[in-house]
């Protein structure tokens, strides 16, 4: 009976999009859409350029999130609940939407019938992701339906409606990566990288954005040196940072004799018992913030497999790769496409060991640069958001 009602629900909406397409749609209207309603990742820096540089197009960004509405709203950005009168206007009539994580993040897609949905995306991994390569947690996507009518509707309505229309890859060596995800291809550089060429003052007027910014800034300022560890999220090993510090004693007591800062930013899925509250020098960063503003400020980037390091590589700065758990991570997480420790051997830690000596050694690590896999990090496209601009304003538009 709940497929017969999901399945009669289904076909029910299948409706709106007939009647949206009567509705046209203004080219001078830009939807924006971030992962769960926050105002982060590519969308929010391609807005916050497109606001100075596109005057004469409407910017408006779509939320739920209450934060993000009062962050948007305070800094005079026009932003809307999905369902609201003026959000669901601006929806209706706008002719293009960009996102990171998937039209719904704006929207039921449903209701952009007309518009073209335009997809950043949020990273080009050294991990596969290929959602048929990962060991565990494996997912169908949408309802586990069983009678046929049910699967071909839905496949119907997957394939319409969520289907980008353009995809955002950042390297001509990462496309096969890609070979999964819906829309023509488009080699241009991610938007959230502009942040490598900003000045001081631009970083700084970012930042006075939020109250949080401004304090997490001022938590930094005064250490000579500054680590952040940014690793990436383990599905068959969700509390794994337990096994990634031996020592924090040892750790911390570096970081005072070299007077830095250990920053530790989790991915947003990752959870973790352990207690980092006693150490005067280990700082973990708020998850959810976006820390893109203060990654030019770091000395050394720490991470696994994870595409923070692609876009790091733009600062000219160290990044190690701590890989305590490569097999693990091989055996019960996902498959590698690139493998670090091959790429960048130099600053590559496989042991707590030789994690440590990597840190305390830190004036001698090589940046990516001067490593035997540069070529697959400078492969990577730097961003160019007026050339973006007149192609979406000229062609696709």
């Amino acid at each position: 009976m709940a497929e017969i009602f999901k399945t009669l629900r289904l076909f029910i909406s299948l409706a709106i999009p007939h009647i949206i397409k009567f509705i046209q749609r203004n080219k001078n209207i830009w939807v924006y859409g971030g992962r769960n309603g926050k105002f982060v990742d590519n969308t929010k820096y391609w807005f916050i350029w497109a606001n100075e540089n596109l005057p004469s197009i409407k910017h408006i960004w779509i939320t739920n999130n209450q934060d993000t509405l009062n962050l948007l709203k305070y800094n005079n950005y026009k932003v809307f609940k999905p369902f609201s009168l003026q959000g669901m206007y601006f929806i209706l009539r706008s002719k293009i939407f960009f996102y990171t994580h998937g039209a719904s993040s704006i929207i039921r897609p449903i209701f952009l019938e007309g518009g073209i949905k335009f997809d950043f995306f949020h990273g080009i991994p050294m991990k596969t992701m290929r959602i048929e390569k990962t060991k565990k947690f494996n997912h169908v996507s949408g309802p586990n339906f069983k009678y046929s009518i049910s699967k071909k509707l839905f496949n119907y309505y997957q394939k319409k409606y969520y289907d980008n229309d353009y995809l955002i890859i950042p390297s001509y060596i990462y496309a096969d990566q890609f070979s999964s995800y819906s829309g023509k291809r488009i080699f241009e550089g991610y938007p959230r990288n502009i942040v490598f060429s900003w000045s001081q003052e631009k970083l700084l007027q970012l930042i006075n954005f939020s109250v949080a910014d401004v304090g997490f800034l001022a938590s930094i300022n005064s250490f000579s040196r500054r680590y952040i560890y940014m690793p990436t999220f383990r599905e068959g090993a969700p509390d794994f940072i337990v096994d990634a510090f031996k020592n924090l004693e040892e750790l911390n007591g570096i970081m005072v004799q070299q007077d830095a800062v250990f920053l530790l930013k989790l991915h947003p899925y990752t959870k973790t018992k352990v207690d980092f509250t006693n150490y005067s020098n280990i700082h973990v960063v708020d998850n959810e913030m976006d820390i893109y503003p203060f990654l030019p400020m770091m000395d050394c980037l720490i991470t696994d497999y994870s595409s923070i390091s692609m876009d790091f590589y733009f600062s000219d700065h160290v990044v190690i790769f701590y890989l305590f758990d490569l097999n693990e991570f091989i055996g019960t997480s996902r498959d590698i496409d690139f493998h670090p420790d091959e790429l960048a051997k130099q600053s590559s830690a496989l042991t707590w060991a030789e994690f440590i000596n990597l840190i305390v050694n830190f004036d001698e690590v090589p940046t990516l640069k001067n490593q035997s896999g540069r070529g697959h990090f400078d492969s990577q496209i730097k961003p160019d958001l007026p050339k973006l601009a007149k192609l979406i304003t000229d062609e696709i538009l």
